[in-house]
């Protein structure tokens, strides 16, 4: 009855400017609307700033991010699992943090194909032997919009929390990732960008306690290429 009353917001920028202007904002709409009334760039912005809470009936809700993350750090990784999901880019919120912390991440995913079913994502923190030392294995988007409802070349944005060992060591992890089927716990395969025989992917790197300084090149030179790079030495 007060459908006339509320305004419609169909440009990046209109969205935008909503979000700026409200601390809470709610956005609600059917499968069908979500990709006939919609441009890419709208959902993308969707995905990035808003956080899917709730999928019944083919209904989609979304609500303003009361914690967006502020990455430290954004990896492009572009694996391909199996020729089915893609993973786009990795986003983390530190690249330093200490034992015990929690590091909050987001994955961004796209399905290449139409999936005939959801796949469970694992996130493993490995060190340098590759022994995993923590682990995060949950649905995409917290299980709230399963993947055979995504549209192939959407960014779907994952945001997910890692809690890391009180005892963990300092040094340099991994983050591995990657796909596997709840029913049969078989992992998709890595196509391009990973380890074809693990069935995952390195995702980004981060640092436990303080990280060692650079040291100085062996052989220092100074090399320009097209005023952009200086190699300082090998």
């Amino acid at each position: 009855e007060s459908w006339g009353l509320i305004p419609l917001l169909q440009s990046p920028a209109e969205l935008e400017a909503a979000l700026d202007a409200h601390s809470r904002l709610w956005f609600v709409l059917d499968t069908m609307r979500w990709q006939r009334n919609y441009s890419p760039e709208f959902r993308t912005l969707v995905w990035q700033r808003l956080v899917p809470v709730s999928f019944q009936r083919k209904v989609l809700v979304f609500r303003s991010d009361p914690e967006p993350l502020s990455p430290a750090a954004h990896q492009l990784n572009e694996v391909d699992f199996g020729g089915q999901v893609g993973l786009v880019s990795t986003e983390l919120e530190k690249i330093e943090v200490q034992p015990g912390d929690s590091l909050r991440l987001a994955f961004n995913w796209q399905a290449q194909v139409p999936l005939m079913q959801d796949y469970s994502v694992f996130v493993h923190v490995d060190d340098a032997e590759g022994e995993t030392l923590a682990l995060a294995d949950a649905g995409a988007t917290g299980g709230v919009f399963p993947m055979y409802e995504w549209q192939p070349g959407d960014l779907i944005v994952d945001r997910r929390v890692v809690v890391l060992p009180a005892d963990l060591p300092p040094g340099r992890y991994r983050l591995n990732v990657g796909l596997y089927s709840p029913d049969t716990l078989e992992r998709l395969p890595v196509v391009a960008g990973g380890d074809p025989v693990a069935r995952q992917a390195t995702a980004a790197f981060f640092w436990v306690g303080e990280r060692p300084a650079v040291p100085p090149p062996l052989y220092p030179m100074a090399a320009g290429f097209g005023g952009q790079i200086c190699l300082q030495g090998y």
